[in-house]
């Protein structure tokens, strides 16, 4: 059975809405995401996440927006719809993995930095935003190059796959590659949902990444 999928668009880096990597959403979705993950015809869903309050900064501006994409998020999953997290910041995995909920959740992680986000691991960040859970490192899969995916998560109920758009800036990795792998995870694993970050049009001088960004995301259908 096909996929169907929601967007939510987080257009923030650090709290700035539409600078640097938070601009990255937007021009995504300009570029007809939506319509790239249909379903039956019909585009995807689009949700926007804005800040509640427009002068919050720092930490309270990285909780505010991670409640909203947990409700978001754990509105989708009731759905059976799969969200793509469309952010600035690898932040917004606190509030994927608040929306799923299950304590059984893997985690795919492509970056070029091979670690997950600190926040992951702080206790007092996860209550504040409402989760409950953590990160159990067994059901964890950390990718920068093409030879690391196995062994994946199998076991876990459901499966939240990150793709920071830094594997590609950077080097660590060649958009053909990177699509093989997100094809693997989609096909094999119980996706339950997807984030998107890091990709900034400032540094998009050739064009090149824009494309291989929607094209990563078009493995997943």
């Amino acid at each position: 059975m096909a996929r169907q999928f929601s967007i939510i668009e987080v257009p923030y880096d650090l709290g700035l809405e539409d600078t640097g990597v938070g601009a990255g959403p937007r021009r995504l979705l300009e570029s007809g995401l939506d319509s790239l993950l249909s379903h039956r015809d019909q585009p995807a869903e689009v949700q926007h996440i804005r800040l509640r309050d427009a002068d919050c900064r720092g930490e309270d501006a990285a909780v505010d927006v991670n409640r909203q994409i947990r409700g978001a998020v754990r509105a989708s999953h009731e759905q059976g719809v799969v969200p793509v997290v469309l952010a600035g910041n690898a932040n917004v995995a606190l509030g994927v993995l608040a929306g799923l909920e299950g304590e059984e959740t893997g985690i795919v992680w492509m970056a070029a930095d091979p670690s997950l986000d600190p926040m992951l691991f702080d206790e007092g960040a996860r209550t504040r935003v409402g989760w409950g859970g953590e990160v159990k490192e067994s059901l964890v899969c950390l990718i920068h190059t093409p030879e690391d995916l196995k062994p994946y998560p199998v076991d876990a109920e459901t499966v939240y796959l990150h793709i920071d758009m830094g594997l590609l800036a950077e080097g660590a990795m060649d958009a053909d590659h990177a699509c093989a792998l997100v094809r693997v995870v989609a096909r094999e694993l119980p996706l339950g949902a997807v984030s998107l970050t890091g990709y900034n049009p400032g540094w998009d001088h050739d064009g090149r990444l824009l494309p291989a960004g929607l094209n990563l995301l078009m493995q997943l259908r």
